[in-house]
């Protein structure tokens, strides 16, 4: 009888193409970092936004001391974001390769996205909703498939100025956000859409970046808009629930949870500090299960997985310091045979899906 490594080695080698991250179940833009689906890609550390030193005083606020945990925008205001979107899946055979099928590849698939915007504030209701413009004004681009680099870009290098992507550089578009981080509109996009048509791969990965759904994962600050006060104290805690589809491999739906860990001071104001730990969502095991049944096989593998995040928001100018969450998934699966056998080298074959998403104001 075949190992089911050996079972499961075909239709893994067809998956690897189309283990794809795709939240669903979300509030319109909120997809997390795990993605822009299409476009994000995975660091290879657990993000860590700035650091505090031993000088930083941390504020003797209470638990019953209350912040504002809100956007605040000031007309004309301009100020520069880095925003930074990871993917990966990746498949890799370990131990004995006795069994290993000739037509195996290992390897990694993904995409890094950096780009960088300037965010004017050009008008403010009175409940504090703005109109925002925002203008391109650098980028680079890596998208490797099954480990050999397929698209390179970046907008500094003066060889690149002909590819597609260069089309995007000086891009406006508008939206307009509320002050607990939602897009509601998306307004102006046609302008830069056509300035991005074309035949090429470049073009195509233009065109994706100005997407709906790209888009405006990129501007909204699902942290701040899973809370519904614009309000908060020391240790309080909020929660909204995203679901994450995996391909072939199921899809499974998380609680993020988030808390006001802490108010510190810094040499450039005061810090709210959130902290969001995620975990599998009980409540939404039936969300999991919508859309395409996974494989059965995929009983045979154990996963782990691994979400977290932090903001850092300024508190003084009511803006984003740096906001990042990040998603790991692993599974597993050895050969029983080997295994009961005492083999201390199984065949092992071990597949994982990264995706992080990271912004931080710049300017």
């Amino acid at each position: 009888m075949r190992s089911r490594v050996a079972i499961c080695i075909g239709w893994v080698v067809i998956m690897l193409c189309g283990l794809v991250l795709v939240p669903g179940c979300q509030s319109v833009g909120d997809e997390p970092a795990v993605a822009a689906p299409s476009e994000a890609t995975p660091s290879e550390e657990t993000p860590v936004i700035n650091e505090t030193t031993a000088e930083d005083a941390v504020e003797p606020k209470t638990s019953e001391t209350s912040i504002e945990l809100a956007l605040r925008f000031a007309p004309e205001r301009t100020t520069r974001f880095k925003v930074t979107t990871q993917t990966d899946r990746r498949i890799k055979w370990e131990g004995s390769t006795a069994k290993k099928p000739a037509q195996f590849k290992g390897g990694n698939t993904g995409r890094t996205v950096e780009l960088t915007f300037a965010q004017q504030v050009e008008r403010v209701d009175a409940d504090g909703r703005a109109v925002l413009k925002i203008t391109i004004e650098g980028l680079t681009y890596q998208g490797v498939s099954q480990g050999r680099v397929a698209l390179d870009f970046d907008s500094t290098r003066q060889k690149d100025q002909d590819s597609g992507l260069a089309s995007l550089i000086g891009q406006s578009y508008k939206l307009e956000i509320t002050p607990k981080g939602e897009v509601l509109a998306l307004i102006d996009m046609e302008p830069a859409r056509r300035a991005t048509e074309g035949a090429t791969a470049a073009h195509r990965t233009a065109e994706k970046l100005l997407s709906d759904q790209v888009v405006r994962k990129r501007h909204q600050i699902a942290c701040l808009s899973a809370r519904e006060a614009e309000t908060a104290n020391l240790q309080d805690s909020w929660s909204k629930e995203v679901r994450f589809a995996f391909g072939m491999l199921g899809a499974k739906v998380y609680e993020r949870v988030y808390t006001l860990e802490s108010i510190e001071k810094t040499s450039g104001g005061e810090q709210a500090v959130v902290v969001m730990k995620a975990i599998p969502s009980a409540s939404g095991a039936s969300a999991a299960h919508e859309g395409p049944a996974a494989s059965p096989l995929v009983s045979m593998f154990d996963s782990t997985e691994r979400y977290e995040g932090e903001l850092r928001f300024d508190l003084d100018a009511g803006q984003v310091g740096e906001y990042a969450e990040r998603l790991e998934t692993e599974w597993v699966t050895a050969d029983p045979a080997a295994v009961q056998s005492g083999d201390a080298n199984p065949a092992v074959l071990r597949m994982s899906a990264i995706e992080s998403y990271r912004l931080e104001r710049v300017e």
